[in-house]
């Protein structure tokens, strides 16, 4: 039986990226918690990449690229919230479905939400929806 690392590798980034995402508002969801969900992914990753992991199967590398972008995707949104509180003295409003931080109802309104979030919240959906799949060949 061969492994899809491809597919294991995108299933582990989007999974870890999008929990940390949704979930960064929570009591729980402390500096230290990420830490410990993305260091020993982004330190397997990165020894996949480095070649001191080797497994004979050409996607290993690309499941490799794949541990590391919940630790890029979680330095990008704690960025976000530093540059947010620099400028609106607060944490940046998640303008994404189901986040719970804005009306996403069909004609909802969300005038606490600014640009800046808008595009931060882009930003971070992009990277961890096309991050993880540069690497296909």
């Amino acid at each position: 039986m061969e492994i899809n690392y491809t597919l294991i590798g995108i299933s582990i980034s989007y999974g870890v990226s999008f929990v940390l995402l949704y979930t960064r508002k929570q009591s729980w969801n402390t500096d230290r918690f990420r830490l410990l969900i993305t260091g020993p992914l982004v330190a397997l990753g990165m020894a996949g990449l480095l070649g001191f992991i080797k497994v004979a199967d050409q996607y290993f590398i690309l499941f490799s690229w794949c541990l590391t972008n919940p630790f890029i995707v979680s330095i990008l949104d704690r960025l976000f919230k530093r540059i947010s509180t620099k400028k609106y003295q607060r944490d940046f409003h998640l303008w994404l479905r189901g986040s719970f931080e804005i009306n996403d109802s069909l004609l909802g309104k969300n005038p606490h939400v600014k640009p800046l979030d808008k595009l931060f919240s882009l930003i971070l959906l992009v990277t961890i929806l096309f991050l993880p799949v540069l690497g296909i060949d």
